[in-house]
């Protein structure tokens, strides 16, 4: 995952996802905003970076199971909802 391992620019992340500055810009912001990412000023750049690294937990909880809901998969975890 981008931002796991260092941190990034924006142009950085534009080449990685092959996205619009703008579109990365602004979902960057969201994050920020949101306190997921800090900022680093390197010289003329700004490089963004994870708050916590527990984020990469949910978030790779949020792609599994979006997995099993889209391949109708049973989940790897038993839930008892409260009677």
């Amino acid at each position: 995952m981008l931002l796991e391992k260092e941190p990034l620019s924006v142009s950085q992340i534009v080449t990685a996802l092959k996205l619009e500055q703008s579109m990365v810009s602004h979902q960057l912001s969201l994050l920020r905003k949101h306190q997921l990412l800090t900022t680093q000023r390197d010289g003329k750049k700004i490089r963004y970076s994870l708050t916590d690294p527990h984020i990469l937990a949910v978030v790779e909880m949020a792609y599994e199971h979006s997995a099993h809901v889209v391949l109708h998969q049973d989940h790897h975890y038993s839930y008892q909802k409260d009677q």
